[in-house]
């Protein structure tokens, strides 16, 4: 699902994932904002090479 939202051109695409667990799919975000029990990726696809 990840690859068919960033297919769609978004400006970016956020992801909320626990806060120390793997990043989704494999794929670096381009910054994540860091709480106590979550964190969300934030990946900025213009700034990504696929």
């Amino acid at each position: 699902m990840l690859y068919a939202a960033i297919a769609a051109g978004p400006r970016k695409v956020v992801i909320k994932r626990p806060a120390k667990g793997p990043y989704l799919a494999g794929i670096k975000p381009s910054y994540s904002i860091d709480g106590k029990a979550v964190r969300y990726d934030c990946i900025v696809p213009a700034s990504m090479k696929l």
